[in-house]
């Protein structure tokens, strides 16, 4: 970088004091061009990228000031939402902090950051929009379920899907240290009156492992099971009756030469949980995951031909490689995912990769910490690529463990809560403050899928666009109440009604999403906006976890001897 470089982003702030802020942009943008190239690498977020490690500290300097002054720029002209340009670089947070960051860290302004739960349950919830592309107001509603019993007793990373206006919670936990369940069970979402159980899963825990972490996938009246070995485990929708389904697998040279497949299978010990999973036409995918030789996370793809039963690798490996692979996402677990709607790509979201556990084990790449993934991939069906996509709007923050599905007929991915496996939150009860080195969330975002007006004006089905300046972008949901901070619960959608339902997460409680969504399908007319904004005053975080209700004036039954069985949200 020459002195000249430094000298002209010294100009790009004196037209930002004239006022001269297009002129600013255009000068910040050459300049940033002319330090890291023409097409701006952008690297994966689980690293920082060569070209940025190889600049001396003055080009860092000058990088991070056409930054800020570009946001300067935009800020004035209230573009809130700008798009970064095509090709954007992106920087990697340093996490633990180094004793050089240290040193300049305001160490009081971040512990008030800390402070802040998301959503922060001290401040009342407010479903005023201030900005209509970045936000929009929905409503969550306890339900009740007349008999417990069953999964209400409380689950955590359990596998659930909904078939016919009927939800299905199989295996999991109650909590971190068991019971391990291998229960099967089913819930009419119209009547609400009890859950029933369905016979058991059968196969033995010495050939699967606990029934954690594990995923079922509907196709045609079947739900699928995938454990990591070659049979695959179905129960009959109709005939509620378990059966299996034998596959095969041929691994390539590359995949035993360049992603490590050993013994003819690509799962080591045959076993895997945390992955993602989602059914395209006659096709099972599979993503990332644990298995018998890692603990921090497989970024193996893999799809199984259900007319068929063949397997074939994509893309990825069984273990980490020793360097990143660019071309594709890095290793994780607890990935969220859905299916574009016109089928021809898988997102893949977030996820985290377990290096503390990984350095426990004497893994590659282990370390003191979890890392939170924060990027999101899209794979092409068609072409067979991954892509990484820029993540436009107001974007939901690095998490893991988060809870996730897609509307079909509003068109929108949702996500809830989740956590962060090492952002620190600082909470102040009373007198007494208590740190934790993680965050649980319980916001909720959406990302819209639906077809987009392209540059000409097309609005075919051939002007379906991804991310871009045109595409739909994701909003925050603004609700009066929320549930829980938690993770590992689950998030379903009806795809006959487009009811959204969220199950589980350490507590047995059932929640329905209603959202105020422009296409009139969120169900949002049945919300009683007058009624929650009541409940609000009363907190959030005093809300009933029994009977749904909030603040004395609305109290539980005499069951409950008149008393509010009232539980503060809180982090652990």
């Amino acid at each position: 970088m020459t002195s000249l470089t430094v000298l002209s982003s010294r100009e790009g702030d004196r037209l930002i004091v004239t006022g001269q802020h297009a002129a600013a942009k255009a000068k910040y943008l050459a300049i940033s061009r002319e330090i890291v190239g023409p097409d701006m690498l952008l690297p994966s977020s689980a690293v920082v990228s060569p070209l940025y490690i190889s600049l001396d500290n003055a080009a860092r300097a000058t990088l991070m000031g056409c930054c800020l002054g570009m946001a300067r720029c935009l800020l004035h002209e209230q573009q809130i939402e700008a798009q970064r340009p095509s090709g954007t670089w992106a920087l990697t947070t340093v996490h633990p902090m180094t004793p050089a960051l240290g040193r300049i860290a305001n160490r009081s302004k971040m512990a008030e950051l800390y402070r802040s739960l998301h959503p922060n349950p001290q401040t009342t919830m407010s479903s005023d929009t201030q900005s209509t592309s970045l936000q929009m107001r929905g409503s969550w509603t306890k339900l009740s379920v007349a008999k417990t019993g069953g999964p209400t007793e409380g689950r955590e990373s359990f596998a659930c899907f909904i078939w016919k206006g009927r939800m299905y919670v199989c295996g999991g936990r109650k909590a971190s240290n068991g019971p391990w369940c291998r229960d099967l069970w089913v819930l009419d979402l119209a009547k609400h009156d009890a859950w029933r159980q369905l016979p058991k899963y059968p196969i033995s825990e010495m050939s699967t492992g606990h029934f954690v972490g594990r995923t079922m996938v509907v196709h045609k009246d079947r739900a699928i099971l995938f454990t990591g070995r070659p049979t695959l485990d179905v129960f009959d929708l109709v005939k509620e009756k378990w059966t299996t389904l034998v596959t095969t697998y041929k691994p390539t040279r590359d995949d035993i030469q360049v992603a490590g497949v050993q013994d003819g299978w690509p799962y080591p010990g045959r076993t895997l949980c945390d992955a993602a999973m989602q059914i395209v036409g006659d096709k099972l995918y599979v993503f990332g995951g644990q298995h018998g030789r890692t603990a921090v996370g497989c970024n193996l793809f893999m799809v199984l031909d259900l007319t068929t039963l063949k397997w074939r690798r994509l893309t990825g490996y069984v273990r980490a490689p020793v360097y990143a692979d660019y071309t594709c996402p890095g290793p994780r677990k607890n990935a969220a995912s859905w299916v574009s709607p016109d089928q021809t790509r898988i997102y893949v979201l977030f996820g985290h990769a377990d290096q503390e556990v990984a350095e426990r084990h004497d893994e590659p790449h282990g370390g003191s910490r979890a890392f939170g993934y924060r990027d999101m991939w899209t794979w092409s069906i068609g072409e067979e690529k991954w892509r990484q996509e820029r993540m436009p709007g107001n974007a939901p923050c690095s998490r893991t463990e988060l809870a996730y599905t897609f509307n079909p007929k509003l068109q929108k991915a949702t996500v809830f809560g989740g956590y962060h496996p090492c952002l620190p939150t600082d909470v102040i009860d009373g007198q007494e403050s208590k740190k934790f080195e993680y965050t649980y969330f319980a916001d909720t975002f959406v990302y819209h899928m639906g077809s987009n007006v392209g540059p000409t004006g097309d609005n075919s089905a051939n002007a379906l666009v991804q991310p871009t300046l045109l595409a739909p972008k994701w909003k925050q949901v603004l609700t009066h109440g929320f549930p829980t901070h938690r993770c590992q619960a689950q998030l379903a959608c009806d795809p006959d009604s487009g009811r959204t339902y969220l199950f589980g997460g350490c507590f047995g409680d059932l929640w329905e999403l209603k959202l105020d969504d422009e296409s009139g399908e969120g169900h949002f007319d049945a919300v009683d906006t007058e009624n929650e904004a009541r409940s609000a005053r009363a907190g959030p975080w005093q809300r009933c976890f029994v009977c749904g209700g909030a603040g004395p004036w609305r109290k539980c039954g005499a069951g409950y001897r008149g008393a509010h069985n009232t539980r503060r949200t809180g982090t652990a």
